[in-house]
C-alpha cells in the first residue's frame, strides 16, 4: 500500500513538473523564439554556398552536424545490441 501511495506520489509530482515546463515554453511561431537566432538564418541563405548541397536538411546532418549525428547512430546502435544480448540471454535460460 505504501509502495503504491508513494508510485502515485512521484508521479503526481512528475507530471506536475512537466506541465510547469510546458508553460514556460515559448509560443510557436514567435519572431523572437530562441530557435529562430542567426545560426539558423547562417544555415539558410549560406547553406547551399557551403556545402554545394542543394537539400539544406541533409546539408545540416552531414556536414554541420556531423557528429552529433554519428554520436547519435552510435548510441541507438548500442542500444539495439544490447536488447539482443539480453533477449538471446532469456532464450538460453
Amino acid at each position: 500500500m505504501i509502495k503504491q501511495l508513494f508510485t502515485i506520489g512521484l508521479l503526481l509530482m512528475i507530471g506536475y513538473s512537466m506541465l510547469l515546463v510546458v508553460a514556460e515554453l515559448p509560443e510557436f511561431g514567435v519572431e523572437d523564439n530562441p530557435a529562430f537566432n542567426e545560426v539558423s538564418e547562417r544555415y539558410l541563405e549560406q547553406g547551399p554556398e557551403e556545402t554545394e548541397n542543394s537539400n539544406i536538411v541533409s546539408a545540416v546532418l552531414v556536414e554541420y552536424r556531423a557528429f552529433d549525428t554519428f554520436g547519435e547512430i552510435t548510441v541507438l546502435y548500442t542500444a539495439i545490441t544490447g536488447v539482443l544480448l539480453v533477449m538471446e540471454g532469456n532464450k538460453k535460460e
